[in-house]
């Protein structure tokens, strides 16, 4: 390396250099003083073609009420119509979404937001908002990050769920949410990433039921309850489970989900990495026979 940076030095006032060395080293001409640089011609570089898809980056996702699939996609909120368009509904950032009945979503991102059907975005609590769930009774749950707060339209808060130890196999452990949905009881359950565990708790805050710690929700947007009451989980080890009457069964493996939805059909929204880690990341469906389909990139 030294010998080839001494020619290149000497070089320079021949109006010739080196560039490589031994057999395959080739001259490249150095323009005398005054005169543009001439350099040899370059190949065009290749560019991979861009996906057919939309999405750049989807985690999160909800329904609305009127069938169509909400996906945080970045740095912005998109609309996925039932014939496969996309729309943006608002550029903001989201790590959760949950839609009101009336259409309003909800959104964990800068504090907890809220957009109205006709667009307009307020703040309606100033928290360091990670995941959203709405209950069947309208309170609104955010985790944030350290616990879980009940929300009011109004900004007023209550906390359910902080500083809460766990017994998890005869060990007590300090329990930090990451997600939570809400079941059509009005209960929540919590995930924490950190130990792998779940928790069921009551409006109150008292813990029903713990799962784990073997149960790895992917943080945010890990968690969701279907039509039929059931709790549906994005694992981020690479599995989508499903957890009915205190038992889980495995819907889909070798994914790494980041959120997941599920329609009024039953058919389950997952964004994830790609299958094996191997396309990238999209959004797939699972219908009610088990038939995974890719829906974004095409």
């Amino acid at each position: 390396m030294i010998g080839v940076a001494l020619l290149l030095i000497a070089g320079v006032g021949a109006g010739f250099a080196l560039r490589g060395g031994g057999s395959n080293a080739s001259r490249v001409r150095h323009a005398p003083a005054g005169e543009p640089a001439q350099l040899p011609p370059q190949p065009a570089p290749t560019i991979p073609p861009a996906p057919a898809g939309v999405l750049t980056s989807p985690t999160a996702l909800a329904i609305a009420p009127d069938g169509t699939l909400l996906v945080a996609d970045g740095d912005r909120i998109v609309r996925r119509a039932t014939d496969g368009t996309f729309s943006v509904v608002a550029d903001i950032g989201a790590s959760s979404l949950a839609v009101a009945p009336d259409g309003t979503i909800f959104v964990a991102g800068s504090g907890l937001i809220a957009i109205a059907p006709d667009g307009t975005i307020t703040t309606v609590a100033e928290l360091p908002a990670v995941s959203v769930a709405l209950a069947p009774d309208g309170t609104i749950y955010v985790v944030d990050q350290t616990g879980v707060e009940a929300v009011e339209l109004d900004g007023s808060m209550r906390t359910v769920v902080r500083d809460q130890f766990i017994d998890v196999e005869g060990t007590r452990m300090a329990f930090f949410p990451s997600a939570v949905t809400v079941d059509l009881d009005g209960n929540l359950y919590v995930a924490d990433a950190g130990v792998k565990l779940l928790a069921e708790f009551a409006p109150d805050g008292a813990v029903l039921e713990t799962w784990g710690p073997q149960v790895y929700v992917s943080p945010n947007s890990g968690l969701t309850t279907a039509p039929d009451g059931s709790i549906v989980v994005a694992e981020w080890g690479g599995r989508i489970e499903r957890l009915a009457d205190g038992v889980f069964s495995t819907v889909a493996d070798g994914y790494r989900a980041n959120g997941v939805a599920v329609a009024s059909d039953g058919t389950i929204y997952f964004t994830d990495g790609g299958n094996g880690w191997r396309e990238g990341a999209g959004l797939s469906a699972i219908d009610a026979t088990g038939t995974i389909t890719r829906l974004e990139p095409r």
